[in-house]
């Protein structure tokens, strides 16, 4: 129901492919190893609906709702996409914006 920047968040998904230390979007107590390996991460817009798709090599508890949170900020003008990059190297829960709401997660598949 909000008006967001699809262009921006596209934008801002690219700082989060690749390997990477998400504490900033975990659990804050979450165990010490947190670096883990998106390797694709996409967004589709249709009939109002906003997908994100996320493939990786593991997620931390909250990481894939923390993330959205944080995309969803980005859409809404509250940081600019580039800000990714800083609040992944800070490694702190606090910068990262609040975490998305469980309704409408799913898990698609899981490959070995």
């Amino acid at each position: 129901n909000k008006d967001l920047n699809i262009d921006k968040i596209t934008m801002a998904c690219k700082y989060f492919i690749g390997e990477h230390d998400f504490t900033s979007f975990t659990k804050l107590d979450e165990p010490k190893n947190c670096i883990r390996n998106i390797f694709d991460l996409n967004i589709t817009f249709e009939n109002n609906l906003l997908m994100i798709k996320f493939e990786g090599n593991g997620f931390l508890r909250y990481m894939v709702r923390n993330i959205v949170g944080t995309l969803l900020a980005v859409g809404e003008g509250k940081i600019e996409p580039q800000e990714i990059k800083t609040i992944i190297e800070h490694k702190n829960r606090q910068e990262a914006f609040l975490t998305a709401p469980p309704e409408g997660l799913y898990l698609y598949d899981v490959y070995y």
